[in-house]
């Protein structure tokens, strides 16, 4: 596993970005409680920490990799690190995929119980984790154990083919 520091302005635009979804979301949905989750939030005060640590986690990704933290409104079209790089922050001790990840994606699981404490648990290409082992009966998700994942990473102008290879399906 390898740390994932973050500096305080990264650590300050992960809880910007967290507030700031929050608010769209409660003003977009016309509702508080937005976004239906198979675990609720418990109350405010998760919602925000689980926010702040999914930004956390895609800001610390984004650094490591050399490439740029694609924002806040990436939604399912769009990777939130460069092309292809979806960021999972998780307690769990599974990458979670769904079926609206896009298969050219690779998925990085990062875990950590503060924005100072962020790691890289390792990652996996979609298309290869959408396999009858991880999914879980009756639902459209993949539950990959943490062992299973790749941990693996090139350095510098190597990330880039390294990370589009890995989202190639093979013909």
């Amino acid at each position: 596993m390898r740390p994932l520091p973050l500096h305080d302005l990264d650590m300050k635009l992960a809880r910007q970005a967290a507030d700031f979804f929050i608010e769209w979301s409660k003003k977009t949905q016309e509702t508080d409680n937005p976004h239906t989750r198979a675990v609720p939030w418990k109350n405010d005060y998760e919602r925000k920490y689980e926010m702040q640590m999914a930004y956390g986690a895609e800001i610390a990704v984004a650094r490591l990799l050399g490439l740029d933290w694609n924002g806040l409104n990436t939604f399912k079209d769009k990777a939130d690190v460069g092309d292809n790089v979806e960021v999972r922050w998780s307690r769990s001790n599974n990458l979670i995929l769904r079926h609206y990840d896009r298969d050219g994606d690779v998925a990085f699981l990062v875990q950590g119980s503060s924005l100072s404490t962020l790691f890289l648990v390792g990652y996996y290409p979609v298309y290869l984790g959408r396999i009858d082992e991880y999914k879980l009966e009756d639902e459209e998700t993949w539950f990959i154990p943490k062992d299973r994942l790749y941990d693996y990473m090139p350095y510098k102008e190597a990330v880039r083919p390294f990370l589009a290879s890995l989202g190639a399906r093979p013909t």
